[in-house]
């Protein structure tokens, strides 16, 4: 029995030690907390200096861009040559001379200043010049401010439009021109139209700083609600699309529409609380927002925090554990070990279970799985009761239970450490997938298992099959151009040889055949590797998409041909479809342009030779046919029609690469191509689909 000193004693001296305890606990979280604090102030002060810098840069910036702008304007009216040239191209009377000295001022003007457009309206609000030419008419918005810029009497700023007919977002100086020969009457209004997507949205949209949320906004108000001027971030088409109520004041962009500026707090138009920046851009109607998401710039706060928490507990689990030890390491000492080597037995677990690698345990004598982390259960479809009653052949039906035993009697006789293989694994709903397999034995202290570790190897087939399927390619292009380009430097060699037995000889005439030749041996391979860079460029080398219809495309191509047409006397019947394509419109081009040539050289002896273009169908499984009433194609031959350097007619001109550029140009657009013929004097159909330039334009025409 423990007298009763030695109890008070180790009572008092346990009340002494936790109250010391309680003392330093008290101290080190109070530290915590006032450095936290701190922290937290000087992250968000920080954080708004950062936005209010980056507001100031972008409004600057967009202010230095506006007055550039009326500069140009202002250099325009201050001019009286140029007053007086715009006099003589308008007025019909002085010949097409003046007007072509116009347009090519205006030309150098447009190139010069980077503007997209340029049009000229006469005193009466008339279009009398556009350059360049072709562009669809004036937008309505912009004729209605030309009678209003001629009173102005100086340049002024068309804000943020949308064309109505090209729907696309623009900008203008309207500049007035006045005649000072005539009382400073207004001679009309040169309109330099300005594409914002060349340098206005790049220098909004562009952030100094990696940042996954923050983004600049540039808006107006628009009678009682906020207008939004730029593309969004995170919502597409908004750009003078997206509008919201000027009354929702907690909404960054409507404070600032509303004349507000400094740093606040909010949220923006996915309704994400914020931290903003704003700011009126002076002498306009827009005001900028420079937000970050309060997530991403209380970040560091919250790290701090976590941080801060752990070390106070570690701080302070330390000192509870430096006093418990004192007293209790002898009594406690076993009993946290144990809870030791269970805490670590449960993490292991965890581990394994979070692994993105399929693990199982299973038992060598029955080989039913003993374990199964979460990734082989979501992979195979079953759940945890169903897999403890299958086995590993179970799963992969390329092996038998004898097989998969004798695969592995090397690792239960101890002769090898791992076996890695690949082989076939089958889900709960019959789907198979590759895997590859890394098993091995382990010891444990009362049994041995099986520890297999599997990977997912679906992508590396699929790359290997590429990969295979490239190599192919290249081996087939590499003996088309060593065949193709065998030819003419056979020639090239064999004539040099008879060049200078005829030069030795003094023969002019034969030498002048002997020089033909060879020049035309390297006209020819010239053209094989033009075509040849020309079909390597595809799909590395791409024009910017641009919207059309299949009418333009194919009317564009028929120009291209129109000579051949002409000379042979062929007719060709185009179809009235007007279906929409978006893509790059030179290859577009190329498509149509090769097969209507293609289908003039294999007119034949026909009395009436035609040529039938058109579309089946108007969604992205619209398929476009080029049909004549030619020679037609042999069955024998119809498979080797879009392999490179192909000629079904060795006399006609050509290298053979136009259909195999058609192939890989259809392929690019995600489509496929084939042709149909009866048989030789039959005619010839090709037919071939463009599904990604089709969805691109139902894309673009989307409000």
């Amino acid at each position: 029995m423990i007298p009763s000193t030695v109890l008070a004693t180790t009572k008092r001296a346990s009340a002494v030690l936790f109250t010391l305890f309680l003392i330093l606990s008290a101290g080190i979280i109070g530290v915590g907390g006032l450095s936290f604090r701190a922290f937290t102030r000087s992250t968000r002060v920080a954080a708004e200096h950062q936005l209010a810098a980056i507001a100031e840069l972008k409004v600057n910036g967009l202010t230095r861009w506006r007055q550039e702008r009326l500069a140009d304007g202002a250099v325009l009216v201050a001019n009286p040559s140029f007053s007086a040239l715009l006099r003589r191209g308008l007025d019909a009377s002085q010949g097409m001379g003046p007007r072509e000295e116009l347009q090519t001022w205006l030309q150098s003007y447009l190139d010069s200043h980077h503007y997209n457009e340029v049009r000229v309206f006469d005193a009466q609000g008339e279009v009398r010049l556009t350059i360049p030419a072709g562009q669809p008419p004036a937008s309505a918005v912009s004729r209605a401010l030309v009678p209003e810029a001629m009173r102005s009497g100086k340049p002024t700023f068309q804000d943020f439009y949308r064309n109505d007919h090209t729907h696309r977002v623009h900008l203008a100086v309207l500049v007035p021109i006045i005649d000072d020969r005539n009382g400073r009457a207004p001679l009309g209004v040169v309109a330099l139209r300005i594409d914002p997507g060349i340098y206005l949205y790049p220098f909004i949209e562009t952030w100094p700083i990696p940042s996954a949320t923050a983004e600049t906004l540039l808006i107006r108000r628009q009678g009682d609600t906020v207008l939004y001027l730029n593309e969004l971030r995170f919502r597409t088409h908004t750009a003078l699309a997206l509008t919201v109520p000027l009354a929702t004041m907690t909404l960054v962009a409507a404070a600032a529409a509303a004349g507000r500026e400094g740093t606040v707090e909010g949220v923006d138009y996915r309704g994400i609380p914020v931290l903003a920046a704003l700011r009126q851009v002076p002498g306009s109607p827009w005001a900028l927002v420079a937000k970050i998401d309060r997530a991403e710039s209380e970040a560091p706060v919250r790290a701090r925090l976590w941080l801060m928490l752990l070390v106070v507990a570690a701080l302070v689990a330390g000192v509870g554990a430096g006093f418990a030890l004192l007293w209790r390491h002898q009594i406690h000492g076993f009993e946290r070990d144990k809870l030791r080597e269970a805490q670590e037995r449960v993490w292991l677990q965890d581990v394994i279970s979070r692994s993105l690698n399929e693990i199982y345990v299973f038992t060598p004598d029955t080989l039913h799985f003993r374990f199964v982390n979460a990734c082989a259960l979501r992979n195979l479809g079953f759940g945890e009761a169903e897999m403890a009653a299958l086995t590993p052949v179970d799963i992969k039906p390329e092996f038998t239970v004898e097989q998969f035993r004798a695969m592995v009697q090397p690792l239960v006789a101890g002769e090898r450490e791992v076996l890695t293989f690949e082989t076939i694994h089958r889900r709960k709903d019959g789907s198979d997938y590759p895997v590859e397999v890394y098993l091995q034995r382990i010891e444990l202290p009362d049994e041995r298992v099986f520890l297999a570790v599997i990977n997912d190897i679906t992508a590396r087939k699929k790359r290997q099959a590429e990969l295979a399927t490239k190599s192919e390619e290249l081996e087939r292009f590499t003996y088309a151009i060593s065949h193709d380009l065998k030819s003419p430097l056979v020639t090239v060699t064999t004539f040099l040889g008879f060049l200078e037995a005829d030069i030795a000889r003094g023969d002019a005439e034969k030498v002048r055949q002997d020089s033909d030749f060879i020049r035309t041996a390297a006209e020819k391979m010239s053209q094989l590797l033009g075509e040849l860079l020309e079909m390597s460029r595809l799909g590395r080398v791409v024009n910017p998409p641009v919207a059309t219809t299949f009418r333009e495309i194919v009317d564009e191509a028929l120009g291209l041909v129109a000579g051949q047409i002409a000379t042979r006397g062929v007719q060709v019947v185009v179809s009235d479809d007007e279906l929409a394509l978006t893509g790059d419109r030179p290859r577009l081009v190329e498509i149509w342009q090769n097969l209507i040539d293609n289908a003039v050289k294999f007119a034949g002896d026909a009395t009436a030779p035609c040529i039938e273009v058109g579309v089946e169908g108007n969604g992205p499984d619209a398929v476009f046919f080029v049909r004549d009433n030619g020679v037609g194609i042999d069955p024998r031959f119809q498979g080797k029609v879009f392999t490179l350097f192909e000629k079904l007619d060795p006399a006609l001109p050509g290298t053979g690469l136009g259909l195999a550029l058609v192939k890989r140009i259809v392929e690019l657009n995600g489509g496929t191509i084939s042709l149909s013929s009866p048989g030789k004097g039959h005619g010839t159909c090709f037919r071939f689909t463009l599904p990604d330039a089709i969805r691109a334009a139902q894309k673009e025409a989307e409000p």
